[in-house]
């Protein structure tokens, strides 16, 4: 997207030596912060609730979807969450946090609640709070849908693309739902989860508001969600998936993201967890956990999730691609494994006061 008129100078190339991959890129992303390219995420505490295990609705929404025709997000209601939590509830798992998924919106782009899905996600969030629980809410990054294409960024041939970050009809209209979503008075949420932020928009011909593309492009999306959020609630959380020294000023965590089916579960998940602590070190770790493959994936993930970041959620009764149900024996091992996380995080953060 840069245009030269006469001469420019691409950026320095730095080439790292290291024992291994993991050390060269920790060399990388030190020299970024070093230059002041990049800077750390949190230097001071992040509140106790941010560590707080995870129920996701989207695996429990997708094992509905998996029995009936129909679209996975038209099981993001508001009888099925309570539905889900009612079933946790009876096997003894508490999350501390909840986070509503794909698609409690009438739409994407607009992020106004469904009233046909959520009647009264007011009251939801209310009960939930009640229960000494946060909910945070699923966003779709760059999904224009629901918008004019006056607020996005558009083709050469003039057809909606993305939304536009930096179109000041947009930012009205993003900052203005961002605020209903958290304030007090308002609908009260706790803060956000975001998707599909790897589509950033890219192409010949595109037309948008400034000139900003690229990475610039999603640290001004980021940085709009985060500093509107911030200024309504203080201690909203706000969950990403780019694990990037670039971007870490605007994200309280980072999610692993989705499971390849089929590969080497533990593997592939300590690997990015690897990668995420290198590039956003302040950040905490959202350990994800779908889709899995099988019940036995799913318990030799469960076993290590708490050692990886914080322990994530996913189903509330049986896993969605076999149907294998959820045994008493199954739930008990997760309440342990949730305990044990709960001890140790005490534990650190009692030695970590004394310290």
């Amino acid at each position: 997207m840069t245009r030269v008129h006469g001469s420019y100078s691409l950026p320095m190339l730095s080439i790292y030596f290291a024992d291994d991959p993991y050390d060269a890129l920790k060399l990388h992303a030190e020299a970024l912060r070093e230059r002041n390219w990049a800077a750390s995420s949190h230097p001071g505490q992040t509140p106790a609730w941010w560590r707080e295990p995870i129920f996701c609705g989207w695996g429990a929404q997708s094992n509905l979807a998996s029995k009936v025709e129909g679209w996975t997000p038209d099981f993001a209601t508001q009888d099925n969450y309570n539905q889900f939590l009612a079933e946790l509830d009876m096997h003894g798992i508490n999350p501390g946090t909840v986070v509503i998924d794909d698609k409690w919106q009438q739409h994407y782009g607009e992020n106004s609640v469904d009233p046909q899905k959520w009647p009264d996600m007011g009251g939801f969030v209310r009960e939930q709070h009640e229960r000494d629980r946060k909910v945070l809410l699923w966003l779709k990054f760059w999904d224009p849908d629901g918008l004019p294409a006056d607020e996005c960024i558009t083709n050469a041939g003039g057809a909606i693309v993305a939304v536009d970050p930096t179109n000041p009809k947009f930012i009205t209209r993003f900052t203005e739902s961002i605020r209903y979503l958290l304030a007090s008075e308002s609908l009260n949420g706790d803060g956000f989860k975001v998707d599909f932020s790897a589509r950033i928009p890219c192409g010949p011909g595109m037309r948008i508001h400034q000139d900003v593309w690229g990475l610039e492009l999603m640290k001004t999306m980021l940085k709009l969600l985060y500093t509107t959020a911030k200024a309504v609630k203080p201690d909203a959380l706000i969950i990403t998936h780019t694990p990037h020294p670039y971007l870490a000023p605007y994200l309280d965590m980072i999610r692993l993201n989705d499971i390849n089916r089929g590969k080497d579960l533990i593997k592939a998940m300590v690997h990015r967890q690897k990668v995420a602590r290198i590039a956003c070190p302040d950040a905490l770790i959202d350990t994800d956990n779908w889709p899995i493959t099988n019940k036995a994936d799913w318990l030799a993930y469960l076993d290590i999730q708490s050692d990886l970041g914080v322990p994530a959620l996913y189903y509330s009764s049986e896993i969605d691609a076999t149907h294998e149900k959820l045994t008493t024996a199954d739930y008990a091992r997760l309440r342990n494994q949730w305990k044990r996380y709960t001890e140790e995080r005490s534990i650190h953060e009692n030695n970590t006061l004394e310290g």
